[in-house]
């Protein structure tokens, strides 16, 4: 309610709206395309009069529940504002298996489907054990509470049969006393590693659990954090991909989905879904030549 309701929807408009409305004044856009949590720009197109949709930064679910708890701070300052939104044309690439539609929403494929792989660093010579890469996103390392999960991620992976990568998301972490199959890198291309990836663990942050997804056969341990990550990882469980698991969990949970190829064979299903998917190309114009 604080993070949505307060710092997104009041003090992220009142600091932005500004610079959106002379944008707005300067290019004169026939479209605005936006990411769900970032209101201003929804303020300042309907203030003056421009169309908008948006882009899913995760599933419609979690979306649904941001716009309600944005609801009272948006239509106080434009009466009505969060119905218009919510009646904005909504894009995403999460596939309908994993993302049953809350509303109309119209799917694309998601460009981690069309990653061509790239061979990564000898990290491990001469080990061709499963490679399983664990990521906790960009911010989880800031918060002392969450952080603790790293040292739980490599307790999980230390006595596994596994290559694990693990990396910090560009934060620098101190980490504990780093298991022999274990190697940790501040910063990667995930899409790179996904597609040699043989698992994945992470907090259920829209962007890891999208691409994992994307990847081929390749299930998740979720750990969920903060947000809306808990709705992201049980919305991976329903789908048969992957599980979910407490910190101290991870090991048991890994051993599930490493052994047991039914959360192989989901995630395949759900990543060729993901390549049915047409193409982004050209949906922009169709919305834009639209009457109203």
């Amino acid at each position: 309610m604080v993070v949505v309701g307060v710092i997104f929807a009041r003090l992220n408009v009142d600091a932005m709206l500004p610079t959106f409305e002379e944008a707005i004044e300067e290019w004169r856009p026939d479209l605005i395309v936006r990411e769900g949590s970032e209101f201003a720009s929804a303020v300042a197109a309907d203030l003056h009069g421009v169309r908008h949709v948006r882009v899913a930064v995760g599933f419609s679910l979690a979306e649904e529940a941001a716009l309600a708890l944005a609801m009272p701070a948006l239509d106080e300052r434009r009466p009505g504002l969060s119905a218009r939104i919510a009646g904005s044309a909504y894009l995403t690439c999460f596939p309908e298996s994993i993302d049953p539609p809350r509303f109309p929403v119209t799917r694309f494929r998601a460009p981690a489907t069309e990653t061509v792989p790239q061979s990564l660093p000898d990290w491990w010579p001469g080990d061709e054990r499963p490679l399983v890469y664990v990521s906790f996103g960009s911010v989880a390392a800031t918060f002392p509470p969450a952080a603790q999960v790293y040292e739980s991620a490599l307790d999980g992976v230390a006595t596994l049969p596994v290559r694990g990568l693990l990396t910090t998301g560009g934060n620098d972490l101190q980490l504990p006393e780093v298991p022999a199959n274990v190697h940790v890198e501040w910063w990667v291309d995930e899409a790179d590693v996904l597609t040699h990836a043989f698992a994945a663990v992470g907090h259920g942050g829209a962007g890891t659990t999208l691409s994992a997804l994307a990847a081929r056969r390749m299930p998740l341990l979720v750990v969920p954090l903060f947000g809306n990550q808990p709705t992201n990882a049980v919305r991976v469980a329903a789908a048969g991909a992957g599980v979910v698991a407490s910190f101290d969990g991870i090991r048991g949970g890994l051993e599930l989905i490493l052994e047991n190829d039914r959360y192989r064979e989901a995630s395949r299903r759900i990543s060729e879904e993901m390549r049915a998917l047409p193409a982004i190309d050209g949906f922009l114009a169709s919305v834009i030549d639209q009457p109203g």
